[in-house]
């Protein structure tokens, strides 16, 4: 039978998105995504399904939370408490999501600071990572600019979060 070879070849492909997981953890996917033929007690799980376990090893998607931040009035010249953004890898893969730049962008993004950074170049599934941003007005008027977060989520290569922020004159 060539199933052996088949499996072992998958294994590998499996081995290279996934270098930190068990020969549990590997199981786990090839089971999970197989395609069932038939009983299970005769034969077994079913037939590999080498697409579908690939998609699932490699799942990455990233959660931004809030999706805006108000800082409300403060003082020209002044700077508001920090607020803090978490960003998560919320998919089950273990080939991890890649941070790939966390910067501030938009006409008014030099009313903003990038204050704290806890993001590791790699999220792995279910870790999160935060980014503290304080608003520091040098003029009045409502302010506005994004946290914009660059990654390999297949979906979203960047996602941004509205900053927002009204500069007062005492």
């Amino acid at each position: 039978s060539m199933a052996a070879a088949h499996i072992t070849g998958a294994l590998g492909m499996l081995r290279a998105l996934c270098p930190d997981a068990t020969p549990d953890d590997l199981r786990a996917i090839l089971k999970e995504t197989a395609t069932p033929s038939g009983d299970p007690g005769e034969y077994g799980a079913g037939l590999l399904n080498l697409e579908a376990a690939l998609l699932k090893a490699s799942a990455r998607n990233i959660s931004l939370h809030p999706a805006s931040r108000y800082f409300g009035a403060v003082s020209v010249d002044a700077s508001s408490d920090i607020q803090t953004i978490t960003i998560t890898n919320t998919e089950t893969g273990c080939a991890g999501l890649k941070i790939d730049s966390v910067t501030l962008t938009g006409a008014d993004s030099g009313e903003f600071e990038i204050q704290s950074n806890t993001c590791p170049d790699r999220l792995e599934a279910g870790e999160n990572c935060t980014v503290g941003i304080l608003f520091s007005p040098s003029s009045a008027g409502e302010k506005s600019a994004s946290l914009s977060i660059g990654s390999d989520d297949p979906d979203t290569s960047v996602s941004d979060i509205m900053l927002t922020g009204n500069g007062t004159r005492n």
